[in-house]
């Protein structure tokens, strides 16, 4: 699933380099048919250069201060050019490219600090893959979706147990899931982090979340995957159906090889309203193979889950089978979310109350 990206960002790198040096190599041309005074001061120093080589080559009593007669020679020629190109208001490396990124010279590699030997991924490497990152996320309704825009007051301040079956308030209850998603964030690499399910009625606060999860990993450079249930199984159909076929098209196979591969590779899976896709007798079988196969030994990048339902736990065990209940809760760290519908408490806020007291008279 990288090596798409992976040639992506080479191609920017390369772009830049072209562009840094051809606009090295005008910038050199312009300067040099400005001041053609120039040609000289550098031939000279280049003969300079050549008369050292050539007399380190030479033996006997004069040929070390020969040497150094010359040395001094191109010293002083060289300070004449700066002193020139600085009287015209040039810079002294008018030639060198200008790098987007000085450190790695416009390569995606930095050495090793102190160095070793090795190369490392320069810093600037994460401006060009983050955009990419989100730009492959399919993040639709989710974007803008962040921890910072998390507003809790949305939420009632008042417990009611009879009616959420908690003691805890709306409110309390869905700053302790925000606390539990950040530190699944932070803890988004280690062995032991779960993967997430949230269950709850709409409007309460899952799906948002779910997209500030996937904002800050993002952001972290970690590849993330939003789909809604029923564009998982559809997309999960056409790549079976694909791929039976005695003869697909190659380019729709190859789109639906990816986004396949996708679904079982990439870091960050959400999978949002599983329960409201279209019932048939694959979706079990198919959503077991995807949990299994991602929770699953991999080399390398971790990979983490996040679903989200309506359901509750008896309503999954009657639309699938214990089978999946059993994976989901007991391979996940589970969060029920409650209270008012959001959207009706972010409607009341937009809507201007009444005054009270009587009309005005007319």
């Amino acid at each position: 699933m990288r090596n798409g990206l992976e040639q992506r960002i080479e191609a920017v790198y390369a772009a830049r380099r072209e562009r840094a040096e051809r606009a090295g190599a005008e910038r050199a041309r312009a300067v040099r048919a400005t001041y053609p005074a120039l040609a000289t001061l550098d031939r000279e120093i280049a003969e300079t250069g050549a008369a050292m080589l050539a007399a380190t080559l030479q033996t006997g009593p004069d040929a070390a201060a020969r040497v150094a007669g010359l040395a001094a020679e191109k010293r002083e020629r060289t300070a004449r050019r700066l002193a020139f190109l600085a009287e015209k208001g040039v810079e002294a490396d008018f030639e060198a490219p200008r790098w987007t990124c000085p450190i790695c010279r416009d390569t995606g590699l930095a050495d090793e600090d102190p160095p070793t030997g090795r190369h490392r991924p320069c810093v600037c490497r994460d401006a060009i893959l983050v955009p990419m990152l989100f730009e492959r996320a399919n993040l639709g309704l989710l974007d803008g979706l962040t921890f910072e825009r998390f507003d809790a007051s949305l939420f009632s301040d008042a417990p009611d147990k009879e009616r959420y079956g908690s003691d805890l308030s709306p409110r309390d209850n869905v700053l302790g899931i925000r606390k539990a998603c950040e530190a699944f964030c932070d803890a988004f690499g280690e062995a032991g982090t779960r993967d997430l399910l949230f269950v709850g009625k709409p409007g309460t606060g899952k799906t948002f979340l779910a997209g500030a999860i996937a904002d800050r990993m993002l952001k972290r450079a970690h590849s993330v995957l939003y789909l809604g249930a029923p564009a998982l199984f559809e997309a999960i159909s056409a790549y079976r159906t694909l791929v039976a076929s005695f003869r697909p098209d190659e380019d729709r196979l190859e789109q639906a090889e990816e986004v396949y591969d996708r679904i079982l590779g990439v870091e960050l899976l959400i999978v949002d309203d599983l329960g409201t896709e279209a019932p048939s007798s694959t979706r079990m079988p198919e959503l077991l193979t995807v949990l299994n196969t991602r929770s699953g030994p991999r080399h390398g990048a971790p990979r983490r889950t996040i679903v989200a339902t309506n359901l509750e736990p008896k309503d999954i065990r009657d639309a699938y089978d214990e089978r999946v209940l059993s994976r989901l809760l007991g391979g996940f760290a589970s969060y029920r979310f409650f209270g008012e519908d959001l959207r009706q408490a972010v409607r009341r806020r937009k809507t201007p109350s009444r005054p009270k007291g009587p009309p005005p008279a007319p």
